[in-house]
């Protein structure tokens, strides 16, 4: 079995000058992902105004400069699916069934101010697939399924729970997911 260890999700080194809340004392996170750049298939379009019901319990506020933007959502930790391109996409080429994706964030606490880096999930590998290649009734599960196709090699990886868990791993719990699933 081998892993490949992957940066995700908006920080203030992005182009969103923010860091997702953690609380480090429940070890809770809300997961928010970069932005969406590129052009979607008409209707797949994620806004970020969708953390605001797991922000809101948590006395937090979307950032203005994240309203009404849209979000690349991915991994989606609701469907367990990750895609990428380019190097890292190369990378993911060379893994295998049941080989792990194991996603890592940059945090901000939300009472000590601090950054914290976390495990935000392990996926275990199903299926990897270019993401030209998904059948249409898997497009809306993956920020690059959702793309309109383009050029570039873009791949799609299905993905099972881990045999860990995330829960059971990290004691984490993705609340956001809760409200964007």
């Amino acid at each position: 079995m081998r892993a490949l260890l992957v940066r995700v999700g908006i920080d203030s080194a992005d182009n969103g000058r923010w860091n997702a809340p953690a609380d480090t004392q429940s070890r809770r996170f809300i997961y928010a992902p970069i932005l969406e750049t590129k052009p979607l298939r008409r209707g797949f379009d994620r806004f970020y105004e969708e953390l605001e019901p797991a922000l809101a319990a948590w006395g937090q506020l979307l950032p203005l400069h994240l309203q009404k933007q849209r979000m690349h959502l991915g991994p989606d930790l609701a469907t367990l699916t990750y895609g990428d391109q380019g190097r890292r996409a190369r990378q993911i080429q060379t893994l295998n069934t049941e080989d792990l994706l194991v996603f890592y964030a940059s945090l901000r606490d939300i009472k000590e101010r601090h950054l914290v880096y976390g495990i935000i999930g392990i996926f275990v590998i199903e299926k990897i697939y270019k993401a030209n290649d998904v059948p249409r009734e898997l497009w809306n599960q993956n920020a690059h399924t959702r793309r309109i196709p383009g050029a570039v090699t873009l791949l799609f990886v299905l993905c099972q729970n881990s045999p860990v868990g995330l829960s059971d791993f990290c004691r984490l719990e993705n609340i956001a997911t809760e409200h964007i699933a």
